[in-house]
């Protein structure tokens, strides 16, 4: 026998669409009046591209996402995340010595004092290339893994490929330093690339971890290392990494979980530090003006009262199978619509599933749970003694 299912919309939250990204505009030069002090203009924040979006791959706001730029050290987090899957392929462990070469130990730009033919273990250089980005502590690794650079480079375009971002990255280096020190190609990417990077970097909290010490001491104390990342702390940011050389300009992919909402930053071709890390504060404040983290789905409210056929109980109450929070605008709305059995039958053993629910905000589907029963229905007495005056019926004939 077919069972009757019913819809129901319920409103659960009134707030409009979400807002679009404000369009920047021109800032206006007031005319000076003679034999009058001009005011100090305050310094133009210039940047080539920026993006915010949380962990569930929402983009809230964007410039220039897809346009690819030279990514510098930012580079590292795909050398990390390799050297983390080799370690939980059980390849490496965190206590590894790991020798250097005189060709890796000798890289320059940012790095550590490593002596060629020295043993250094695996958590001081992936600590060393997460904090103070060391090229040369990531150059040692990726000859360790790999047998050379060239090898680690490849390595790391075949998992740009795997995570579906090999039109989005594409790497020649492990470490993001320019041509013009390595003779190789230019390490370059989109911000969606880096943004989307990002996410998976968040399945690494060891890496995380890593990357959001603002300071760490290596070879028995006697090396000192600060955090590139001057934002740490600030709008619960912690990691992911920053970027700098005189093509790429100022770079940095950020994670934030101020408030519960988990967006990540993104700014690359910033003029200054300064002025890439007050870009990041500025979007990170446009976005915690504008957006807030609403919990739409609550399992300790019900959602429906179903009626029951022949039971002991003339309805049961249904409660959705986990709690929901999302980040949606003040002007946003939020349905819930419920399809369901219009009655149960009985008996019904507990874990049945008598319906589903789905969660809409401005009409996009962003949740779905099951409606499940929570105890067994048992039929009523007078049902089964019903049931049991039929079948005796059935046997005298």
């Amino acid at each position: 026998m077919k069972k009757a299912l019913s819809i129901i919309i319920l409103t659960l939250c009134t707030m409009n669409s979400f807002s679009a990204p404000a369009k920047k505009s021109a800032p206006v030069k007031k005319p000076v009046a003679a034999n009058t002090k001009s005011v100090p203009a305050k310094e133009e924040i210039k940047y080539k591209a920026s993006l915010l979006g949380d962990k569930k791959g929402n983009i809230y706001y964007s410039e220039n996402i897809d346009e690819k730029y030279p990514l510098a050290s930012v580079t590292k987090m795909m050398s990390i995340m390799l050297i983390f899957d080799e370690i939980r392929a059980g390849r490496l462990k965190l206590d590894d010595q790991i020798v250097a070469s005189k060709e890796a130990a000798t890289v320059g730009e940012s790095s550590i004092p490593i002596t060629p033919g020295e043993a250094i273990t695996l958590k001081e250089l992936l600590e060393a290339a997460a904090i103070k980005s060391a090229n040369n502590a990531v150059y040692v690794m990726a000859e360790h893994v790999a047998g050379s650079t060239d090898e680690f480079a490849k390595r790391m375009n075949q998992k740009a490929k795997a995570l579906g971002l090999g039109d989005e990255l594409e790497f020649h280096t492990p470490a993001g330093l320019p041509s013009r020190i390595t003779r190789k190609g230019m390490d370059v990417g989109t911000a969606r690339g880096i943004y989307q990077l990002s996410l998976e970097a968040l399945k690494y909290p060891e890496y995380i971890e890593m990357a959001s010490m603002e300071k760490a001491t290596l070879k028995n104390g006697t090396v000192r290392i600060s955090n590139t990342n001057k934002l740490l702390g600030k709008e619960g940011i912690n990691g992911i990494k920053t970027g700098y050389h005189l093509n790429s300009m100022f770079n940095i992919a950020i994670y934030s979980d101020k408030d519960g909402m988990e967006s990540v930053v993104v700014v690359f071709g910033g003029n200054t530090a300064r002025n890439r890390d007050q870009k990041v504060l500025d979007t990170l404040e446009k976005f915690h003006k504008e957006y807030k983290l609403k919990k739409l789905v609550d399992v300790k409210k019900p959602l429906i009262d179903i009626p029951v056929q022949e039971g002991e109980v003339a309805s049961i109450t249904l409660y959705p199978e986990k709690d929901f929070s999302y980040i949606v605008s003040e002007n946003s709305r939020a349905k819930l619509q419920l399809d369901r059995m219009k009655s149960i039958p009985t008996p019904a053993t507990k874990g049945t599933v008598v319906g589903v629910y789905k969660v809409l905000v401005d009409g996009k589907e962003v949740e779905k749970g099951k409606l499940t029963l929570e105890e067994d229905l048992k039929s009523s007495n007078m049902f089964k003694n019903f049931l049991k005056k039929v079948e005796k019926k059935v046997d005298e004939i």
